[in-house]
């Protein structure tokens, strides 16, 4: 007999959940040794328990994939069959065993039991309590069942504590069962089985029919129990194989010639099993867990997926290494497509240890993959920069041929490197030959706009022009909108000194399309005389004041006070002036003046004037322009006098208007005045009176001259001595400059006489007693001379 002693201070631990739903298709069955059986196979050999052995739990307490229960004992029947109730959910907790030297398990407060797991984890062994108790403890499983089916446990039953003792009378007892309960989902007790009391049952067998989709499979000890061995399977003439997540056909056997179902999830998939009871029916891959239903007549089997995934994708991160092994440097074919076809895979996996250590390689390789690809990238990047710039050099100006494209094409080579230090370094080249890029293409983009304003401008303006030419007149359909057309161009153009050549032709065009339409009025003139250069008045600002005389023209430009000097040569009394204003196009309406002659301020003074005068003189105020002669009313002519004013009037012929050679009387009423618009106190009036004698000078033997006085005006003068004529003068500016002599504008007079010819036709010269005789010529009639007698010298 085995005693068990135990400690007296238990470490509580959290209890494990009863119902837990264990994994059927975890337990793989040959199917080579399926098909060996025969057609008449009662049981699917399957274990349903997910964990048929006792492999304590990472922290020592319990067992892995089993729940601690208590119950109570309930008697024994017909001396064989021990019965518990009242199976519920308990706690597993530490227990150290001083009989066993080690750590075990206790269940809830007995701490009076405590269980092991042993036969390298084949069997579980419950030892006490010593004393008589009506307490029991156990472990639990639940697994899927399907309603309707059969089901068979079996075990291999074991008594570990042979004795108790008895409270009662303190004597010792030989007793202990095992016992297994078999519960549906609402805890309805389907079936129970014991040992005989204190006997071992190394052939257990318990049978029962589920109801429910999940049944608790309870192993109870009363007093000391071990279990080993432990199964349930199905009972059914309908076997399948293991169903993965890469299975594509789902195969089995049965009983011939009979129909077979097979659902997943929603999907439903058909076959029927040969003569040998053989079947094969096509699936889509299922997922792994997913159950999987197949029926056959009454015979109806669940079957879990099992997880194949971590296979697949190990075989697909294993590829992607050297010889397979990711101990080992990645392939030179691993790519990211790999990686990520890999990648794929594991996530499918749902081990998650499994997928962990798998992610850990596909980590491994990704890296080795990204330093690969980082260094390629650095070179290819760098490579690609530098071919940005002016012999590869980042710090010299990019090259004429670099472009959008090649910039962002370095760019994209840049941004797979993921060394952050090189990658800046790039970056900031990159940059660089971006801003450079940007201020070249600005530049263009500004020069072909400047350039395209230019032209358009220029072919606007240009436009305005005849022949468009800028330098002709405008367009007869040139107007003010097509010159602020025009104008919005050139406001748009930037370079300065074209802008300037534009806005001159647009300021032509202007000044023409204003000329031509201005409305110009005749300007005024003042009084023109034929004393002035320059004809005067007002007109319009800016234009141009337009004289013309005959056929000559003379212009200047009008005053911004408005008034005009056109200068012109000296005119005649009488001359018509005509005065117009005009601007770039056109000429506007005249005004016409007629010079008049100077008129000075004080009247001219006239000589004496004798009958049949052929001149008659005076003299006017110096620079007097011209005078005017008036015989009895009638103008007769005009004449200039000198710069000193002194002027001189041919009268020999006279008019009355009607006849023209008409001489001067005695009487007749000579008038000289500035011309027509003279006023009365300015003008002259003489009457002809009979001429005064000339008034000779003594005249000497052998005078060289004969010289004296005559009224000033006077033509002629002849010299005639002893009766015979001599010769005549006339006026001369200078009577000494002239060796035949004159009469000088003073009245003087001086005729040569040093050698004559006489009476007898002998050249001499004076002598005393000749006769000398000095008249008004042989034009005059009447007495006009006066005679002296030459003296001895």
């Amino acid at each position: 007999m085995k005693t068990a002693a135990v400690a007296t201070i238990a470490f509580s631990v959290v209890a494990q959940p009863l119902a837990t739903i264990v994994n059927a298709e975890e337990v793989t069955v040959n199917k080579a040794e399926r098909q060996l059986e025969t057609q008449t196979a009662s049981t699917n050999s399957t274990n349903l328990l997910a964990h048929p052995d006792f492999v304590t739990n990472a922290n020592g307490i319990g067992y892995v994939g089993w729940t601690p229960v208590t119950a109570t004992y309930d008697g024994i029947v017909n001396h064989n069959q021990t019965r518990v109730k009242d199976i519920k959910p308990s706690t597993f907790e530490y227990q150290y065993s001083e009989s066993f030297r080690k750590n075990g398990t206790i269940i809830g407060d007995h701490s009076n039991y405590i269980s092991f797991s042993e036969d390298g984890n084949k069997s579980i062994s419950f030892y006490g309590p010593r004393n008589y108790s009506q307490s029991a403890q156990g472990v639990q499983q639940t697994i899927k069942t399907i309603p309707g089916q059969k089901y068979t446990v079996k075990s291999n039953l074991g008594i570990n504590t042979p004795w108790y003792q008895n409270p009662d009378n303190l004597s010792w007892t030989p007793g202990g069962a095992a016992i297994i309960t078999v519960m549906d989902s609402n805890k309805n007790k389907l079936s129970e089985g014991s040992t005989p009391w204190n006997q071992n049952n190394s052939n257990f067998a318990l049978e029962f029919v589920a109801t429910s989709t999940t049944t608790d499979i309870s192993l109870i000890s009363v007093y000391g129990a071990k279990f080993s061995n432990v199964q349930v399977t199905q009972k059914t003439s309908l076997m399948v194989d293991d169903i993965t997540s890469d299975t594509t056909k789902v195969t089995g056997i049965g009983l011939p010639n009979q129909a077979v179902t097979v659902t997943i999830g929603s999907k439903q998939y058909s076959g029927t099993t040969d003569s040998t009871g053989k079947f094969s029916i096509d699936i889509t891959k299922p997922t792994p867990g997913q159950t999987v239903t197949i029926t056959s007549g009454t015979d109806v089997i669940e079957k879990t997926v099992i997880d194949k995934t971590g296979e697949t994708a190990t075989v697909s991160v294993d590829g992607l290494f050297v010889d397979n092994d990711p101990t080992k440097p990645i392939k030179d074919t691993t790519d990211q497509a790999k990686i990520d076809a890999a990648q794929a895979e594991v996530n499918k996996v749902v081990d998650p240890t499994v997928k962990e250590d798998l992610q850990k390689d596909i980590d491994n390789a990704q890296a080795q993959l990204d330093k690969k690809e980082s260094d390629a990238a650095t070179a290819a990047g760098k490579e690609a920069v530098d071919g940005l710039f002016v012999n590869n050099d980042p710090s010299k100006d990019i090259k004429d041929t670099t472009d959008q494209a090649k910039i962002d094409a370095a760019q994209a080579v840049v941004n797979k490197i993921t060394d952050p230090a090189v990658k800046e370094d790039l970056q900031k080249d990159i940059d660089k030959a971006q801003d450079q890029l940007d201020k070249k293409e600005e530049a263009a983009t500004a020069a072909a706009a400047e350039k395209a304003a230019q032209e358009a401008a220029k072919t606007s303006v240009d436009g305005l022009f005849m022949n468009n030419d800028p330098s002709q007149d405008i367009k007869t359909t040139t107007d003010q909108a097509k010159i602020d057309a025009a104008q919005a161009l050139v406001n748009k153009v930037t370079d300065p000194a074209v802008k300037a050549d534009l806005q001159k032709d647009i300021d032509n065009a202007q000044a023409k399309l204003d000329a031509k339409n201005a409305v110009l009025t005749a300007p005024t003139v003042n009084n023109v005389t034929n004393k002035d250069t320059v004809v005067t008045g007002k007109g319009t600002p800016g234009l141009t004041a337009v004289v013309k005389i005959g056929t000559a023209t003379y212009t200047a430009t009008i005053g911004a006070d408005g008034k005009y000097s056109v200068t012109i040569p000296v005119q005649k009394a009488d001359t018509v002036i005509t005065v117009a204003q005009k601007n770039s196009a056109k000429t506007g309406p005249s005004t016409t003046v007629k010079v008049a002659n100077y008129i000075p301020a004080t009247a001219p003074m006239v000589d004496s004037v004798a009958p049949f005068q052929q001149a008659i003189t005076g003299k006017a105020p110096a620079g007097t322009v011209s005078v005017r002669l008036i015989v009895n009313g009638v103008p007769q002519r005009l004449v200039a006098p000198d710069a000193n004013g002194n002027f001189s009037f041919y009268s020999r012929f006279v008019s009355d208007g009607t006849v023209s050679n008409l001489r001067l009387k005695q009487g007749d009423i000579v008038t000289v005045d500035y011309g027509n618009k003279t006023p009365a106190n300015l003008a002259t009036s003489v009457t002809v009176s009979q001429a005064a004698k000339p008034i000779i000078d003594t005249v000497k033997a052998k005078s060289d001259y004969i010289t004296g006085l005559v009224p000033t005006g006077t033509q002629v003068l002849r010299l005639s001595i002893n009766g015979v004529a001599q010769r005549t003068v006339t006026p001369q500016a200078n009577i000494d400059a002239v060796t035949a002599g004159g009469i000088g504008s003073n009245g003087r007079f001086k005729i040569y006489s040093r050698f004559f010819k006489d009476e007898t036709g002998v050249s001499r010269k004076l002598k005393a007693g000749d006769k000398i005789t000095v008249d008004l010529g042989a034009q005059i009639p009447g007495d006009t001379g006066t005679t002296v007698t030459v003296v001895a010298k």
